[in-house]
């Protein structure tokens, strides 16, 4: 026996669509239901009796039969406060965000050697004219070479610019991607995301270099240290920097 808070039929398309591509489904709160219920009682402007059954079947077969109004007043109510619910569930503003399929800003993110490059791209850039004070703020992560407005980007438009910059090293580039955006450009949160499409050879063959050389030394640093004979087994005393970049 089914209780009313079923929100699809087993045979429906809706179910086995369900069942087949094993999609997860956040159903809508209490609270949420008898909002959308008085939302869609107000809608028909018929009032709800106080009492109803609440066997979603009886109601049905009612509702087809054409015996009792109220029945199928209630019925009609259920079946489009069902279709409310259904739409709310797919709407992503309406209910909370999910802890593991919805996706934020703060998620962390890995990138690798090959998605990482010294030329970046900066977009929601406010067009105030104050370019010399946003290379400014560039500068003090690395040495600009080169920088131009992407005027014909799709995020360029009468009110935000983008601008194509180009760093002496990956290292700056990597510090200004994450460091620059921290705080805000004229009220707008700058959005800064690497190009490695715009590289040249050389450019890919010392970035690779690079890693590799701080690779090999890196466990050849960290790796020389001396224990103290004043001290017990066990504790070491780094002689080199081992952190990370």
């Amino acid at each position: 026996m089914r209780s009313d808070s079923d929100c699809t039929e087993l045979s429906s398309p809706e179910a086995s669509m369900l069942h087949d591509d094993d999609i997860e489904v956040h159903f809508a709160s209490v609270a949420d239901r008898m909002k959308l219920q008085e939302e869609v009682s107000a809608q028909v402007g018929i009032p709800r009796p106080a009492s109803l059954p609440n066997h979603r079947s009886t109601t049905y077969e009612a509702f087809l039969a054409g015996d009792d109004m109220d029945n199928s007043t209630s019925c009609l109510e259920e079946m489009m406060l069902l279709e409310a619910i259904r739409r709310s569930m797919a709407d992503c503003g309406y209910r909370q965000r999910h802890a593991r399929t919805d996706v934020s800003e703060g998620d962390a993110k890995a990138y690798t050697v090959n998605e990482e490059s010294r030329f970046i791209l900066v977009r929601n850039i406010p067009a105030l004219g104050a370019t010399d004070e946003l290379l400014r703020r560039l500068a003090e992560f690395g040495t600009v070479e080169r920088h131009r407005l992407e005027d014909d980007h799709d995020d360029a438009s009468e009110y935000v610019d983008v601008m194509w910059v180009q760093f002496d090293t990956v290292t700056a580039a990597r510090r200004a991607k994450a460091l620059a955006v921290k705080n805000p450009f004229y009220g707008s949160v700058l959005q800064i995301s690497y190009l490695p499409q715009d590289e040249r050879s050389s450019d890919t063959r010392a970035k690779l270099d690079e890693r590799r050389e701080l690779l090999q030394t890196r466990p050849a640093a960290c790796s020389t240290s001396v224990v103290s004979p004043t001290r017990s087994v066990g504790r070491r005393t780094p002689t080199a920097d081992c952190s990370i970049e």
